[in-house]
């Protein structure tokens, strides 16, 4: 099995900027990042739209799973055949978690107005 479709790498200086590597990962352009360790920390998780390390660390891991998928989504510009393929699972499989995504986001609306309308 192949994990990258193209290969390559790019050199740091070669970059202008974050928001060019963002281009390029959201692009297509690459398919895989690589990171020096010392390049992570706080900024880089506040650049990348994660929240406090620390609260990371506080999140279930379904809830991690669901940013994962949604954050694999929105990269291959909602295809669901080439997300289930990077997250490397069944196509069957992304849509049902989606599916009760959605239910258990239309519960908690559900929910929040019911609590307005009794206040």
């Amino acid at each position: 099995m192949n994990i990258l479709e193209r290969g390559g790498t790019v050199p740091s200086e070669d970059l202008a900027s974050f928001e060019e590597l963002m281009a390029k990962l959201e692009g297509g352009q690459v398919d895989c990042l690589l990171l020096d360790g010392r390049a992570t920390g706080a900024e880089l998780l506040k650049r990348l739209g994660e929240p406090d390390p620390e609260r990371l660390l506080s999140m279930s891991l379904a809830e991690l799973e669901k940013r994962h998928i949604l954050r694999v989504l929105a990269s291959t510009r909602n295809n669901k055949t080439r997300a289930a393929r990077i997250l490397g699972i069944d196509t069957k499989t992304l849509y049902n978690k989606l599916k009760s995504y959605q239910a258990s986001e239309k519960a908690r609306l559900r929910r929040l107005e019911q609590s307005s309308t009794t206040a």
